[in-house]
């Protein structure tokens, strides 16, 4: 009878669903938009509604936890992302639903991003390492993200350039094999760090090459004010200081920090804190 009457408790109405995929969307679009903070109110109270009617291990909690934890990483809150992503990744080792094996990994890459970015690389790199063992051999896109993300982690973080440049390349082929010559985001994105590596080793000219080219594609996609395009700016502001320009480098870091200002980013992200380090060097 217990049982019966906890079912009929958490039975969710066809209306509620509809209210919860409408808030998730709204969340969705305004983390497109690069507004982070306030994609955070509507995927809260998806999450509440999905909890009340199915408990706090349902999938649809899982996930949009997970999407909460990403919107709090990119706004700058690391903390608070790894916190919550530890807690959806103990959820979704008990969740027997189907999909959560394929939950689990999204939620192990997000975590080691947030490690990342927390300041812990060396959880960051084996939570990457062994996400490249799970994931399965056919699913080229989910391994090039992580072997871009460990490109970056190892040129950032880990300061291994050869293994950077290993990383990166193998990202890189995976995505052009995936998407062909078509401008493409994701192509961009891994675009910027051979850029990024091209700097490292000298090759001035190569590495403003591929990084234009990647401001292009990605201002083109996701219009001139998403954090993608202040990331480049950050590493275009590199090239020119390498090349003698520091009235150019400081123009890119500014717009950077304009960038940085409208998505509401908060003062310990990453992007914001590369632009005004870079800014004060060159004062």
């Amino acid at each position: 009878m217990i049982g019966l009457v906890l079912a009929l408790a958490l039975a969710q109405t066809p209306e509620q669903v509809a209210q919860a995929r409408k808030l998730e969307r709204e969340s969705n679009e305004l983390q497109r938009a690069g507004k982070y903070a306030e994609a955070e109110k509507p995927l809260q109270a998806a999450i509440d509604l999905w909890r009340k009617s199915r408990g706090p291990d349902d999938v649809e909690v899982l996930n949009d936890s997970m999407s909460l934890a990403v919107a709090r990483r990119r706004k700058g809150d690391f903390a608070g992302a790894v916190s919550l992503l530890e807690k959806v990744n103990e959820g979704l080792a008990r969740c027997k639903d189907p999909d959560a094996p394929e939950l689990r990994r999204r939620a192990v890459n997000n975590l080691a991003a947030a490690y990342k970015y927390a300041g812990q690389p060396k959880k960051a790199q084996a939570a990457w390492e062994g996400l490249l063992k799970d994931i399965p051999a056919d699913d080229a896109e989910e391994r090039a993200r992580v072997f871009d993300n460990l490109a970056t982690l190892m040129l950032d973080d880990v300061h291994d350039l050869a293994a950077a440049e290993e990383y990166a390349d193998e990202g890189f082929r995976t995505w052009k094999r995936l998407r062909g010559n078509a401008d493409d985001p994701d192509v961009a994105i891994s675009e910027t760090n051979l850029g990024t590596i091209a700097l490292a080793k000298g090759n001035r000219k190569e590495a403003r090459r591929l990084l234009e080219d990647a401001m292009r594609v990605l201002e083109a996609s996701a219009g001139p004010d998403s954090p993608n395009v202040a990331a480049v700016l950050n590493l275009l502001a590199d090239v020119e200081l390498a090349e003698g320009n520091p009235e150019a480098a400081r123009a890119k870091l500014r717009r950077s920090l304009e960038i940085s200002k409208k998505l509401k980013l908060d003062s310990r992200h990453y992007l914001v804190v590369q632009a005004q380090d870079r800014l004060k060097a060159l004062k």
